[in-house]
């Protein structure tokens, strides 16, 4: 009997051990799935150091967009879920930040980063592991022109691009002499190299009297400002941004800088909103998306989800950023697949409904025909800081370098790129 109990107890207990085991075997393939029922994306932007403003406002709009899709079903019925990583603005820490993303978080995507010499590091790791990439803040044309890999894809205005379009709207500016202010880094130098050979064809007459390179994390720029104001020049050109952009337009009014000449800078809106009333009225701005200067529905409701996380306006950045992470997820559902191959082919191939409007890239070096906003700063009241009036739109194809020219730089650098399209 007792031996009869002994055998009953051992199945008892095998049959036990074989249901735990069973259990904990059904649980791990029910969190494989899970986890494989994901989209990864990481956000890789500055958020410490001098840009870390544009890398916050980047991240609320990619939250603002998962938050959208996933209560859409997400896609493909996978879950949206972001992986936030700090570049502090920095080369090394970039690159680093964007390995460990990749190969660590496993991310399917990345959407950064700000800096201009940051993205050209972090370029070369997405190329390598073949993860898509796509630039909504960082805009040296160099990514698009001699970086550019199949998995690259450019949201923001390119270095080129923004040149033109700046020499563009100078047209209708009646000056004869100028002088650029510009951060002393690739962004700077790219911008003001390209705008100086523009304005030879566009505006012949206007003299370059100086030029102006005060490093990127300056925070006195008292003798650029005299210096600046001592050529008496016709019009600066300020090629500035996020806090040395601030703390420069705060010490140029001390001098009656905007009062003494004209100014053409950017209107980033997170350095206006943070500037209030400092920010100068009737000073010539432009912006790669500004919200006031966008009327639609789908704006609107942007803006209104936006404020819900961050309790303000968004910014260009935000704009950008947002379209950036809705066109990545329109491609992979047009792919119907998370391959990286097809998604690319997607984007390479596609059209899509952005907040600016509808855009596509260029299969020749995956730059979208993004429009700039120009216009003139007034204080609104209602809000508590400056927008633009008057709003003049350069549409990106009227602003893009030609097949010709890039090829021929592709030639003399020996750099080979061949779109999907091609193959």
């Amino acid at each position: 009997m007792r031996n009869r109990i002994r055998k009953v107890n051992r199945a008892l207990m095998i049959v036990l051990g074989l249901f735990i085991l069973g259990t904990i075997h059904l649980s791990m393939d029910v969190s494989a799935v899970m986890a494989e029922e994901t989209y990864q994306i990481g956000v890789l932007q500055p958020f410490s150091g001098p840009y870390a403003i544009y890398g916050e406002e980047a991240m609320a709009a990619c939250q603002v967009a998962a938050d959208q899709i996933n209560a859409a079903g997400g896609i493909l019925g996978r879950k949206v879920v972001l992986v936030k990583k700090d570049t502090k603005a920095e080369v090394a820490t970039g690159i680093r930040q964007a390995n460990d993303m990749i190969l660590r978080d496993k991310v399917d995507a990345i959407i950064g980063p700000t800096s201009s010499s940051v993205l050209l590091g972090v370029i070369e790791v997405t190329k390598e592991h073949k993860v898509i990439h796509i630039s909504s803040i960082a805009n040296t044309e160099k990514a698009t022109l001699e970086g550019i890999h199949p998995y690259y894809f450019q949201v923001v205005p390119n270095s080129y691009m923004e040149s033109q379009a700046i020499a563009n709207y100078l047209k209708g500016v009646d000056f004869k002499s100028y002088v650029p202010i510009a951060l002393d880094y690739e962004w700077g130098h790219s911008t003001v190299d390209l705008l100086k050979k523009e304005l030879q064809q566009t505006k012949p007459e206007a003299k370059l009297q100086a030029e102006f390179w005060p490093p990127l994390k300056e925070t006195n720029f008292s003798s650029y400002i005299t210096a600046a104001l001592n050529q008496k020049p016709d019009l600066v050109i300020g090629i500035l941004a996020g806090s040395a952009y601030q703390t420069f337009i705060r010490q140029a009014r001390g001098y009656q800088f905007f009062d003494k000449v004209k100014f053409l800078g950017h209107g980033f809106e997170g350095d206006v909103m943070a500037l209030g009333n400092e920010f100068p009225e009737g000073m010539r701005m432009y912006s790669r998306g500004a919200f006031y200067a966008v009327k639609s529905p789908k704006m609107d409701t942007f803006i209104s989800d936006y404020k819900k996380i961050t309790n303000q306006y968004p910014t260009c950045w935000a704009i950008l950023s947002y379209d950036s992470l809705m066109i990545l997820a329109d491609a992979v559902k047009k792919a119907g697949t998370i391959d990286r191959d097809a998604v690319a082919k997607a984007l390479e191939s596609g059209k899509f409904d952005t907040l600016r409007g509808n855009l596509s890239f260029r299969d020749l070096d995956h730059q979208m025909n993004s429009p700039e906003y120009f216009a003139t700063s007034y204080f609104d009241k209602s809000k508590g800081f400056c927008v633009g009036k008057d709003v003049v739109v350069v549409p990106g194809e009227s602003c893009f370098r030609s097949p010709e020219e890039i090829k021929k730089v592709r030639s003399e650098k020996n750099i080979s790129f061949v779109p999907w399209s091609a193959r």
